[in-house]
C-alpha cells in the first residue's frame, strides 16, 4: 500500500501493487484441515500416543496415554520421558532407541517466506502424525462416505493379513467384517459419518486365512477442511487374545454349567443369606422339588428335616466363614415328604476377589447304602433274637430230652425185667409197651442228633456192616407198625456183597427214617426194599412204596427240619436228619415221585460205600451168658424210681449173684465208696448219674468221677445221662457210658464182661482219668 502524491508532494491517494496468494491460502487451510483431523485423531486415539523433542523433552502427550498414566498433558510436557515415566531398569534401552530414531530424522530447507514456513511446518506435523499413524502398534482404519476403505496402517494389515493395497478401495463391511455383525456395524458407521461417534465397539474381523481377529474400536467422523464429514477412521485395540481367553473361560464356564447339571452327584449352593442359588438337576431329581421350586428359598427351613435344621445351619455359617467341612450327612426331606441321605462336602464359593459369597455343597446320595445298613441291622437284630430263640429251643430240648430219659429208662428197666411165663395177652401188651418206649427213645434220639448237626458234632464210625442184616434188622423192627394188607418185602439182587464200612448205628438210622416216612402214607398196595450197587461203586437203597406220591414243589422242603405233609404225625426231623447223615457219609438222598402222572414214591439213597472183608467172629457177639461172679454194685442217682428199676435189672439179668448199694448223690457216694475202702472192700462196678440236684447233690457226676479217681478208688465206673456229655464222663475217668434207656442186656454183660476181666485189683490206683479211658 504506497501513498499517492501529486507533483506538489500533496497526497492524494494510495496506490496498491498486489500479490495473488489465493491459491497458497487454500494450501494452507487444507493443511490446517489435515493437522487439525490429525490433531484430533492424536488426542482422541484409542491408543496411547506420545512424542519427545530433539532434547527427549515430552512435546506430545495424547488423552489415551493421560489416562492410562494418570499424567495429564501439562504435568507431563517438558519433562524428560526416559528419567520421568520409564522403569528404571529399562531407560537405558529406551534412550538408545530415542537417540536412534533423532539420528534418523532429516533435515528440511526452509522458504524464507512466512508461508512457506508454515506450510512446512504444517507438513512436517502431517508426515510425522501420517508416520505416526503408519506405524502404530494399534491398528488404524477408515473409510469413505461410500463405506470404502481409504485408510490401512501397517498394524491392520498385519493382524487381517491384507495388505493396504488389497484393502483399499474395498467394502469395509461386507470384505472384512463376519457376516453376522455386518448389519450393527453398518449401523455404527452410519451413525459415525452422522456425526453421532461410538467409543469401544466390539468388531469381529475377518482375516485373509478365515480366522477371527477381535478389535475394541472407538468410531470417528473425519471431516475436511470445512468440516464436513467426508468420513470414518476408527482406531482399534486389538483384543483377540483377550476374546479367545474369555472365550476359553466361557467354554469352561459353559461346559461346567452343564457339568454341574447333569452330574450324578447332587450338586446344590446358598447365598450369604442362605437361599438357594444352585439346584442341579440330579438335586431335583431325588428331592422332587424343581430348580424353579428351590431358587431363592432358604435351605435350612424348607428342605432339611426339622431335627438336623441347628447342625446343619452351623455347618453352612462355619462355611460361610471359610470352615469347610466334608462327608457331613444330610437329611434332606423331599416334596413327597420322604427322606434322602446326603454325604456332603460343603465348600466356601468366592469372587474373582476372593470374597465368600456363599457355599456350595457336593454330596452323594447314600440313601440306598443307609437303607441297606439299616435293614441289615434290622436283619442282625431279628438274626441275633432268632439265634437267642434257637438256642434256647437247643437248651429246653436238651433239658426235656434228659428229663423225659430218665422215666423212659424206668419204663424200659421195668419192661426188661418182666417174668417170662405170663399169658399171651399180658405179653402182646408188654411187647406193644415196649415199641412205645422205642418210639419215644427214637424221638429223643432225634431231638438230641439235631443238636448235634447244628453244633457240627454228629460223627460217623465207621467199622465193618453187613448192610443186608441192617436192612432187614430194620424190616424186623418196622412190620408191625406196617397197615393191614400192605405188602412188606426186601429184595437183593442174587450175588449182592453186603460187607462194608460204614457207621451200622447212623445207617440204620437212615433207612429206619426213610422207611417209616413210606409206612406212614402207604395205605394200599406194597413197600419194597432194594439195595444194589451201580456201575460207581456206589451202593444204592431204595424204598418204593404205593402212596400217594409228593409233588415236586415240596420234595426238597422234607429234608428240611420239623416239615411235615399234611399234618402227618411225628416231629418231622427223620428226614433232614437222614440227609444230614447222608451228606456226611458223601452221598445223595432224593425223592423220584410225581402224582400227577401215578401215586406212588421212590426215596433213593446214594452212599459211596467202602466194601471190606468178611470180619472175624467177634466173641461178644455170641450171646451172652448172665455174670455168676459175686460183684459189688454202687448206684448212684437222685431218683429213686431210676435206683430201683437198675437194681432190679442187675440182679435179675444181669450178674444175679451180686449185691447193690444206693447213694443219693455225689458226695454221699464219696462217703460210702471212702468207708468201704477203709475196710478193705472194693466196689466193682459203679454207675454215677450226671444231674443229681433234686436229692440236694451239689456236685455232678463228672466231679465225683475225678473226685474217685483221686482218691485212688480202682472200680469200673460208668457214667449214665440223657444228655450227649459222653467226652465229659471219659475226661473224667469213666470207662464208659450209658445213655439212657441203657443199652440191651446182651450188650451190657458183654461190656461189663470185658471191663472185669481188665479190673486193676492189688495194683495203685496212680492213673490218670485219661488212661481210665483209654482203658
Amino acid at each position: 500500500a504506497t501513498t499517492r502524491r501529486d507533483p506538489d508532494g500533496t497526497i492524494v491517494g494510495v496506490v496498491g501493487v498486489a500479490q495473488d496468494v489465493t491459491e497458497t491460502k487454500k494450501n494452507e487451510n487444507a493443511i490446517t484441515a489435515v493437522a487439525r483431523e490429525l490433531r484430533q485423531l492424536v488426542d482422541t486415539a484409542n491408543a496411547p500416543i506420545f512424542g519427545i523433542d530433539k532434547n527427549g523433552l515430552v512435546n506430545e502427550w495424547n488423552n489415551k496415554t493421560a489416562e492410562i498414566t494418570g499424567f495429564s498433558r501439562d504435568e507431563a510436557f517438558n519433562r524428560p520421558l526416559v528419567s520421568t515415566f520409564i522403569k528404571s531398569n529399562l531407560r537405558d534401552n529406551v534412550q538408545s532407541v530415542m537417540q536412534d530414531a533423532l539420528n534418523g530424522n532429516e533435515t528440511m530447507a526452509q522458504d524464507v517466506t512466512e508461508a512457506k514456513n508454515n506450510e512446512n511446518a504444517i507438513t512436517a506435523v502431517a508426515r510425522e502424525l501420517r508416520q505416526l499413524v503408519d506405524t502404530a502398534n494399534a491398528p488404524i482404519f477408515g473409510i469413505d462416505k461410500n463405506g470404502l476403505v481409504n485408510e490401512w496402517n501397517n498394524k491392520t494389515a498385519e493382524i487381517t493379513g491384507f495388505s493396504r493395497k488389497e484393502a483399499f478401495g474395498r467394502s469395509l463391511v461386507s470384505t472384512f467384517i463376519k457376516p453376522n455383525l455386518r448389519d450393527n456395524v453398518q449401523n455404527v458407521l452410519l451413525n459415525a459419518l452422522k456425526g453421532d461417534e461410538t467409543s469401544n465397539y466390539e468388531l469381529e474381523f475377518e482375516t485373509k486365512t478365515k480366522d477371527t481377529v477381535y478389535l475394541l474400536v472407538n468410531a470417528t467422523s473425519r471431516r475436511d477442511t470445512d468440516g464436513t464429514i467426508v468420513g470414518v477412521v476408527g482406531v482399534a485395540q486389538d483384543v483377540t487374545k483377550a476374546k479367545n481367553n474369555e472365550n476359553a473361560i466361557t467354554a469352561v464356564a459353559r461346559e461346567l454349567r452343564q457339568l454341574v447339571d447333569t452330574a450324578n452327584a447332587p450338586i446344590f449352593g446358598i447365598d450369604k443369606n442362605g437361599l438357594v442359588n444352585e439346584w442341579n438337576n440330579k438335586t431335583a431329581e431325588i428331592t422332587g422339588f424343581s430348580r424353579h421350586e428351590a431358587f431363592n428359598r432358604p435351605l435350612v427351613s424348607t428342605f432339611i428335616k426339622s431335627n438336623l435344621r441347628d447342625n446343619v445351619q452351623n455347618v453352612l455359617l462355619n462355611a460361610l466363614k471359610g470352615d469347610e467341612t466334608s462327608n457331613y450327612e444330610l437329611e434332606f426331606e423331599t416334596k413327597a415328604k420322604g427322606t434322602r441321605y446326603l454325604l456332603v462336602n460343603a465348600t466356601t464359593r468366592r469372587d474373582p476377589d476372593g470374597t465368600i459369597v456363599g457355599v456350595v455343597g457336593v454330596a452323594q446320595d447314600v440313601t440306598d447304602d443307609k437303607n441297606h445298613i439299616n435293614e441289615l441291622q434290622k436283619m442282625h437284630t431279628q438274626k441275633a433274637s432268632q439265634e437267642a430263640k434257637v438256642e434256647t429251643e437247643r437248651n429246653m430240648t436238651a433239658y426235656f430230652a434228659h428229663e423225659l430219659r430218665n422215666p423212659l429208662h424206668a419204663i424200659d428197666i421195668a419192661l426188661s425185667i418182666m417174668p417170662d411165663n405170663i399169658d399171651e395177652e399180658s405179653s402182646s401188651l408188654v411187647k406193644s409197651m415196649k415199641l412205645c418206649a422205642s418210639f419215644m427213645s427214637s424221638i429223643m434220639n432225634n431231638l438230641l442228633d439235631v443238636r448235634k448237626m447244628e453244633e457240627g458234632k454228629m460223627t460217623l464210625n465207621n467199622h465193618p456192616t453187613n448192610v443186608k442184616q441192617v436192612i432187614k434188622s430194620v424190616q424186623d423192627m418196622l412190620r408191625p407198625s406196617v397197615r393191614k394188607g400192605v405188602q412188606f418185602t426186601c429184595n437183593f439182587p442174587q450175588g449182592t456183597e453186603s460187607w462194608i464200612l460204614a457207621d451200622s448205628h447212623r445207617l440204620q438210622q437212615v433207612y429206619t427214617n426213610v422207611i417209616t416216612n413210606a409206612i406212614k402214607y402207604t395205605m394200599e398196595g406194597k413197600i419194597e426194599l432194594v439195595f444194589y450197587w451201580d456201575e460207581a461203586g456206589n451202593g444204592i437203597f431204595e424204598c418204593r412204596d404205593t402212596g400217594p406220591g409228593i409233588p415236586l414243589g415240596q420234595q426238597q422242603e422234607l429234608f428240611r427240619r420239623f416239615v411235615q405233609r399234611g399234618g402227618a404225625p411225628g416231629t418231622g426231623l427223620g428226614l433232614a436228619i437222614a440227609k444230614h447223615l447222608v451228606d456226611l457219609a458223601g452221598g445223595s438222598i432224593k425223592f423220584v415221585s410225581d402224582p400227577t402222572t401215578k401215586p406212588g414214591t421212590d426215596c433213593i439213597v446214594t452212599i459211596p460205600f467202602r466194601k471190606c472183608e468178611v470180619p472175624e467172629i467177634n466173641p461178644t457177639m455170641k450171646v451172652q451168658e448172665a455174670i455168676k461172679e459175686a460183684l459189688r454194685f454202687l448206684i448212684i442217682d437222685d431218683i429213686t424210681m431210676n435206683r430201683t428199676m437198675l437194681r432190679k435189672r442187675l440182679l435179675k439179668n444181669i450178674a444175679p449173684n451180686s449185691t447193690v448199694q444206693e447213694a443219693v448223690n455225689g458226695e454221699e457216694a464219696l462217703k460210702i465208696v471212702a468207708e468201704s475202702e477203709k475196710e478193705g472192700k472194693h466196689f466193682d462196678v459203679i454207675v454215677v448219674d450226671q444231674y443229681m440236684e433234686e436229692a440236694g447233690g451239689v456236685m455232678v457226676g463228672t466231679d465225683v468221677v475225678l473226685a474217685m479217681r483221686r482218691n485212688g478208688v480202682s472200680a469200673i465206673i460208668i457214667g449214665c445221662s440223657g444228655n450227649d456229655i459222653e467226652h465229659n464222663f471219659m475226661d473224667a475217668g469213666c470207662q464208659a457210658v450209658w445213655k439212657k434207656p441203657m443199652p440191651n442186656n446182651q450188650d451190657t454183660i458183654a461190656e461189663l464182661k470185658r471191663f472185669l476181666a481188665n479190673r486193676p485189683y492189688g495194683k495203685a490206683a496212680t492213673k490218670t482219668p485219661n488212661s481210665w479211658a483209654a482203658k
